[in-house]
């Protein structure tokens, strides 16, 4: 986690007042078994780390990129 998105994650909980560990449990609440199962798949490795990051913004990027070349090379046949 990088210095920045710990200090925005600290600034965050002092304005709601809210530990994580409530945070967490209302969030939880409100999904479905599917999308908690999901929620957890993504916890356990390490995507919300990875949120907001270079490499992140990278992968997008390069994704996006590759399915525009995709579409150009379907249209050319």
């Amino acid at each position: 986690m990088t210095l920045t998105h710990q200090r925005n994650v600290t600034t965050i909980l002092k304005e709601q007042k809210v530990l994580p560990g409530d945070e967490m449990i209302r969030l939880l609440d409100t999904m479905t078994e599917t999308e908690a199962g999901l929620f957890k798949r993504m916890f356990k490795n390490g995507l919300f780390e990875l949120m907001g990051t270079d490499g992140a913004f990278e992968f997008g990027l390069k994704l996006i990129l590759s399915g525009i070349e995709q579409v150009i090379k379907e249209q050319e046949k």
